[in-house]
């Protein structure tokens, strides 16, 4: 799943955990499904910044590889030959 498609999982999975608890006198069995929708909120967190922190990092090596033309005047094509 891509970050877009995480995160609107996630927004919805709160929401919903929230109109859960937000009505007075919630069930035992209420307060559970609350703490498992919660759960799962904080895993597809942890999943999310793992696919940002994996997208970051391919994009370093571009990035360096854009400032090195710049500042050699070169393509980028070029700078990346000369790697």
């Amino acid at each position: 799943m891509r970050t877009k498609e995480l995160r609107a999982k996630r927004a919805k999975l709160i929401t919903d955990a929230q109109a859960l608890i937000d009505k007075e006198g919630e069930t035992p069995e209420e307060i559970i499904r609350f703490d498992a929708m919660m759960a799962e909120a904080d895993g597809l967190k942890a999943q999310i910044d793992c696919l940002e922190n994996a997208l970051q990092l391919q994009a370093e090596p571009a990035e360096q590889t854009l400032e090195t033309a710049d500042r050699q005047g070169i393509s980028a094509d070029q700078a990346e030959d000369n790697r």
